[in-house]
């Protein structure tokens, strides 16, 4: 659970884009119906595996295209968990880094908005550019230099929300700098 300070607030949150998870969950499906093509393919080659009777092939068959399904299924519960719970939030105050490593794993990093020095996009390829996403690194001086969210929708829309909340959260630390001296 996430805590958040009495004046604190999420002002928006990020995911990957869902590119990402609709390639990987057709992956799935084309190896799910790849199975299918072998009774065909050994038929073709004029192969016969003999279990002493043909019905007896085709029980082996199921039994082990059930098999390939249900590993097939825990590879897409691991792929969309990961896609869902890889999340960064943004508040007011700081920035969440929430990354899904595995089922029973997860990392939380946390990045104070005065920390922040720099903001990147970055979008590599012809796909990501037709598309529309792409990484967005994050530079702090601190111990983790670095924060990527790797894949997001529209990064260049997101830097600049990043900048102005930035921008806001200067003129805010400036502003109260000066009631204090005052």
């Amino acid at each position: 659970m996430i805590d958040f300070r009495e004046n604190e607030h999420i002002l928006f949150e990020v995911r990957k884009h869902w590119f990402i998870i609709a390639t990987e969950l057709s992956i799935i499906t084309l190896l799910a119906f790849l199975p299918l093509l072998i009774p065909s393919i050994l038929e073709g080659l004029n192969l016969s595996i003999t279990f002493g009777e043909t019905e007896s092939f085709w029980s082996v068959f199921i039994f082990f295209y059930a098999f390939w399904l249900l590993i097939l299924w825990i590879i897409g519960f691991v792929f969309w968990t990961n896609y869902f719970l890889d999340v960064w939030v943004v508040t007011n105050e700081k920035i969440l880094d929430v990354e899904q490593v595995g089922l029973f794993s997860r990392e939380m990093s946390m990045l104070h908005l005065e920390k922040i020095q720099d903001v990147t996009v970055e979008v590599r390829g012809i796909v990501a550019t037709l598309m529309r996403f792409g990484d967005l690194h994050v530079q702090t001086a601190g111990q983790q230099r670095e924060f990527i969210i790797h894949n997001i929708p529209h990064p260049d829309k997101f830097a600049k929300k990043i900048n102005n909340i930035l921008m806001k959260h200067k003129d805010n630390t400036i502003n109260e700098l000066v009631k204090t001296l005052n």
